[in-house]
């Protein structure tokens, strides 16, 4: 696992204004945290990551969350931390072009009932971790003005093939700022109401869409990349409107996730659906017959749908339960 890993995950799912509720927000959230503590992805501690949804995102609640992320970074004496703020929620900007994010308690008129963008901006700058990725998933996100979140960071350490899995997640520094759309625009829901346009692409490249085959981790340079290929093609085949992700980093590109444990996708091998959930398999299977032969095979990782099979297989112990599998060909790996 990696234990110097830190995020902070906002949803603000539900409103006290009713009509301001976003159902949707609660599986974004969901899935992201499934990602970040999944330790063949990101390894983040349980008790690493705090989540603020429901009736809890009110304003105070958030700032508090800021809080205890600082605290966090600054008692991890390694520094050598990852810290990772997410929002997903409704964005406000007024006309002057003051920028506010809008909580579970949210009172009218926005400007002193919400939190200013500014606000958050300047708690952020406030956290100092080697690497910072903040990602802002609301309506006019590039506009929230945490690009004045920047602050000094220690030098840069590469990332070298040589370093083994998760520590390849303790390497590199900089601060990104990952915005889901352009200050004018909106931030689209899928159009089967089951995550955000963008969320959705970035769990994708998270769980390995966005880099090449092969390769052991996920940098956020190829995440930015892959939201911004993704997105706006998506929001124009649902919803015929444009939304493109914005992003702003210093220093270095870093990685953030790992692919497979660090093992990456193998050729012919698909990455999973962000819609299912993330296999957790580790397990041995026994052929009696494959080409005539007895055979023993190690599974590190079975993307389900890839196995496809028509003859008499064994058992498997898949993630705590067994599931009898037919095997029609097994590439050699």
């Amino acid at each position: 696992m990696f234990e110097h890993g830190y995020a902070l995950l906002i949803g603000v799912d539900q409103n006290r204004t009713p009509n301001l509720a976003l159902p949707t927000v609660k599986k974004d959230v969901t899935k992201l945290k499934e990602v970040l503590t999944h330790p063949d992805r990101c390894g983040y501690l349980e008790e690493n990551v705090r989540v603020v949804t429901g009736m809890g995102a009110t304003r105070d609640k958030i700032l508090d969350g800021l809080d205890w992320l600082r605290d966090k970074v600054a008692a991890d004496k390694d520094q050598n931390q990852t810290a990772l703020v997410y929002y997903s929620g409704h964005g406000h900007r007024e006309g002057s072009g003051e920028s506010f994010f809008i909580p579970y308690d949210v009172r009218f008129p926005i400007r002193t009932g919400a939190l200013p963008a500014k606000d958050f901006a300047e708690i952020l700058a406030d956290i100092n971790p080697r690497r910072l990725f903040v990602i802002l998933d609301c309506c006019h996100a590039e506009g929230m003005n945490v690009k004045d979140a920047s602050a000094q960071h220690v030098a840069s350490a590469a990332v070298t093939k040589e370093t083994p899995g998760m520590g390849r997640l303790a390497e590199g520094d900089g601060r990104v700022i990952l915005s889901s759309s352009r200050g004018t625009q909106q931030s689209w829901i899928r159009s089967d109401g089951e995550m955000s346009v963008f969320t959705y692409h970035l769990a994708e490249a998270l769980i390995g869409h966005a880099g090449r085959p092969a390769e052991p981790d996920v940098t956020v340079t190829e995440v930015m990349d892959y939201v911004a290929r993704s997105v706006p093609k998506t929001a124009r085949e649902q919803h015929d409107a444009e939304q493109q992700p914005f992003f702003q980093y210093s220093g270095s590109s870093f990685p953030i996730a790992l692919v497979i444990g660090g093992k990456g996708i193998a050729k012919g091998m698909t990455p999973p659906d962000p819609l299912a959930e993330l296999p957790h398999v580790k397990a041995t299977m026994n052929l009696k017959e494959l080409e005539g032969e007895a055979t023993n095979v190690d599974i590190d990782e079975m993307n389900r749908g890839n196995l496809e099979a028509n003859a008499a297989g064994e058992t498997i112990r898949e993630g705590g339960k067994f599931t009898n599998l037919k095997i029609n060909k097994l590439g050699k790996r």
